[in-house]
């Protein structure tokens, strides 16, 4: 499955009015000595999520890109929350 797709799906598993997103450069002296293309990949490539009905928070950034960490994130959420039904 592309990226765009999972990520649209888990959007809409959550609702997108309860999902608030952010997104940031981890460590801006990471990007000293790379050239332009390689700087535009990691720019804001950290990505903080914040369910709001709960107020729980994950942070992604384990990739370069924000699309993998903010998908990362949204499947660390729904793990976390169907693990709370169990509890």
């Amino acid at each position: 499955m592309n990226l765009e797709k999972q990520y649209s799906e888990l959007v809409t598993f959550f609702g997108e009015e309860n999902l608030e997103f952010e997104y940031f450069n981890d460590n801006i002296e990471d990007m000293e000595g790379l050239n332009p293309s390689e700087i535009i990949k990691k720019i804001f490539s950290m990505v903080k999520l914040t369910h709001l009905p709960t107020g729980k928070v994950f942070f992604g950034k384990e990739y370069e890109s924000q699309i993998e960490n903010a998908i990362n994130t949204m499947k660390d959420l729904k793990r976390n929350l169907a693990g709370n039904k169990f509890k």
